[in-house]
């Protein structure tokens, strides 16, 4: 089944840097605590802030845009950060593949001053990570992710 949305979705961050990223939403499944699974995924493309770097942020726009349903749950969804494998031209130790759960300290947005240029932003609470594997991320939406796990074993194999 594929995920209920899939879209690019751009963002500015708090300087107004312009960014993108893919959002995923998939629906609740049993793994997930009967909560929708959002993956949110770094783009090669991008060259603005990263997922990282603006997740308080990013959490409320995907809450207010792609699941508004949810306002008001604490958690409100299942948050997964990821970052594709970025093939051979960097470092393996960064390149690598990896998912994050990301939980915040509240889920409820909230405004937050971010200067002239943008005024007031709706964030989500500080945000803690948690490492898990591509199987588990499986799990949570209770399907294979369809792409490959990593592109640069295939393109090391060729040289």
């Amino acid at each position: 089944m594929p995920p209920i949305r899939d879209v690019e979705h751009a963002y500015r961050d708090w300087k107004g840097a312009e960014s993108v990223c893919r959002v995923r939403v998939y629906p609740a499944t049993t793994a997930s605590g009967g909560l929708p699974v959002v993956i949110v995924t770094e783009l090669d493309s991008n060259d603005g802030p990263s997922v990282t770097n603006t997740v308080e942020q990013l959490g409320a726009e995907i809450l207010s845009r792609y699941v508004p349903e949810m306002d008001g749950a604490e958690p409100a969804f299942v948050l997964v950060e990821h970052y594709p494998d970025s093939g051979c031209r960097r470092d393996p130790l960064l390149g690598a593949e990896h998912f994050d759960v990301v939980s915040f300290a509240h889920w409820h947005p909230r405004a937050h001053w971010q200067g002239p240029r943008r005024g007031m932003l709706q964030r989500f609470g500080e945000p803690d990570w948690r490492r898990i594997s591509r199987a588990e991320v499986e799990q949570l939406i209770g399907q294979d992710l369809g792409e490959p796990a990593c592109t640069c074993q295939v393109a090391r194999a060729d040289t």
